[in-house]
């Protein structure tokens, strides 16, 4: 890895993220006029493709606008060896997804990076052995929770420096997630983490912290306790991650469900995810993305009811009512056309949505 230059890191290929491989085989197959005859036509082919499909089992993740930024940001970190990188969301705006997607995708770009996830865990009285542990815990590290505080903590420094020469890697990037949870004590830990894999291995660590609107108390803290060297270490920026914010960006999601370059099901069939779900609407002209207007509405009524304004919807939400409606569509295309607005409606309440609402 040099840092010259960012690579060139398309975020078209955020678009889509399958949580699980596809298990079908490899081979040369049947052409795309008989898998596409097979996906459509009714009967027990289609009902094993429609089983099958990543969209029918979650397994299809989708990169919002706000995931492709987060990450053109990391992107730019590990080429800079930014030491810390700090991304703000609210509950539900996709903080786990976002991450498992850039994880994935930083694989390609940056195949001998190696990467590490640990979830933060806050203690009443924290201490460097308990933290160390939680950390090699993340690291999948066997014996963690064995020996000494030093020997643990020399346990990873070596861990994180075999890591990385495996792949001849100068740098190891650390995802810290509920980066909140931790406080000053678990901080300095880190940092003294830092640069003993520094001044012992000559590694650089980058960490990439995901965290609730809770870390602006952190480091606020860290000021009043003059802790700067925490804050320019480690959340210097806390870089805003939220949902979906607008119809437009509603419609450019959706988009990407009607384009086969996207992502289509079976593979090598050209079908688009809307085209699988809805043949027959989408034959004629229809497309997901033009019930933007109706979605977006849909949520926005639930909000007011209850004199709220949409700013940020999760994708949990939104894939939620999106599959009601493509679900529905499948069994009585019909409905799609004549009845939009009540599937959205009743897509938006299976979502849960309002009881987010309710409690906001």
């Amino acid at each position: 890895m040099t840092d010259a230059n960012v690579p060139d890191s398309d975020t078209a290929d955020l678009d889509y993220v399958q949580s699980t491989p596809s298990t079908e085989p490899k081979t040369q197959g049947p052409s795309r006029a008989s898998l596409r005859k097979s996906a459509l036509d009714e009967g027990p082919e289609r009902d094993r493709w429609y089983a099958k499909h990543p969209f029918t089992n979650n397994e299809l993740q989708i990169a919002t606008p706000q995931v492709k930024a987060v990450y053109d940001r990391i992107v730019t970190a590990i080429i800079h060896r930014t030491p810390g990188t700090v991304f703000v969301g609210e509950w539900r705006a996709g903080k786990t997804f976002a991450t498992e997607m850039v994880v994935r995708q930083l694989a390609n770009t940056f195949p001998e990076l190696p990467t590490g996830l640990v979830v933060a865990r806050g203690s009443k009285t924290p201490s460097r052995g308990g933290w160390t542990t939680m950390v090699l815990n993340g690291l999948k590290h066997a014996g963690s929770g064995s020996g000494r505080v030093a020997k643990l903590e020399d346990r990873l420094v070596k861990t994180l420096a075999a890591m990385a020469k495996r792949t001849d890697s100068k740098a190891f990037l650390l995802f810290i997630d509920e980066g909140q949870e931790w406080h000053e004590e678990e901080y300095a830990y880190l940092r003294d983490a830092i640069n003993l894999l520094r001044s012992d291995e000559h590694i650089t660590l980058i960490t990439v912290i995901f965290a609730s609107e809770a870390i602006q108390a952190v480091k606020d803290k860290f000021l009043s306790d003059r802790r700067g060297d925490l804050v320019m270490r480690f959340m210097r920026t806390l870089n805003r991650f939220d949902g979906i914010s607008s119809e437009a960006e509603m419609a450019e999601i959706f988009a990407a469900l009607d384009d086969p370059l996207k992502h289509s099901f079976p593979e090598g069939s050209g079908l688009a995810t809307s085209e699988f779900y809805a043949p027959g609407p989408f034959r004629d002209g229809w497309r997901l993305a033009h019930h933007a207007k109706i979605a977006w509405g849909a949520f926005s009524s639930v909000a007011s009811r209850h004199r709220k304004t949409v700013t940020s919807l999760g994708m949990t939400w939104v894939m939620a009512a999106v599959q009601h409606v493509l679900f529905t569509a499948a069994a009585d295309p019909q409905r799609l056309l004549t009845h939009a607005e009540e599937l959205w409606a009743a897509g938006v309440h299976l979502s849960e949505f309002e009881d987010f609402v309710l409690v906001s």
